[in-house]
């Protein structure tokens, strides 16, 4: 048999086994691995603090937009007051005739086929050229989100128009609802 010549010197075969070893654990990607679980770390991190800014954002556009609508039906009932600073008043508080009869139409329109008043007294102060004007509704066996939508038209279509009062009364086929409405008004 003969020698197989290496180039170069030639080393024991524990110092090979060291040197397989030692290159082995360099081509291994632990630096890849350590450096790529850093980004992930980082990357939940930051994904974590977005999260957050922007529910934080969010709750204060809210807020904002509360704000907003505030502002708004303040400066609105400003404008209306400085309206009515120069109107003559009794053109303002004008009694409103069709009180009833708008009420019924809008129950109609609400979906609700009978509605019933009674005439509780009116308000008065002695000394007031005003009264608030009170009329009594009062439902049977009714949907809460009809009598809800009316009561919403009725205070869109009626200017100044005031809930004083309300029972609710829940039934087996309905509510029993008896609402107290008013409106400043000059008295007759």
């Amino acid at each position: 048999m003969g020698a197989v010549a290496m180039n170069g010197p030639q080393l024991d075969p524990l110092e090979l086994e060291a040197l397989a070893k030692a290159r082995e654990r360099r081509n291994r990607p632990w630096r890849l691995l350590a450096a790529s679980s850093v980004l992930a770390v980082l990357s939940l991190i930051v994904a974590i603090a977005s999260r957050a800014a922007a529910h934080s954002a969010a709750v204060a556009l809210s807020r904002a937009q509360r704000d907003q609508q505030r502002v708004e039906r303040l400066t609105q009932a400003l404008a209306k007051l400085r309206q009515a600073s120069t109107q003559d008043w009794t053109k303002l508080y004008a009694p409103y005739p069709l009180f009833r009869t708008t009420l019924q139409t809008l129950a109609q329109q609400a979906g609700i086929p009978t509605l019933r008043f009674t005439d509780p007294p009116n308000l008065t102060l002695p000394d007031s050229p005003l009264r608030i004007q009170t009329i009594q509704a009062n439902f049977n066996k009714v949907e809460l989100t009809k009598f809800l939508r009316w009561l919403t038209l009725a205070q869109q279509q009626i200017d100044r128009l005031e809930v004083l009062g309300l029972d609710l009364q829940p039934g087996d086929e309905g509510w029993t609802i008896t609402c107290k409405l008013g409106r400043w008004e000059v008295k007759p």
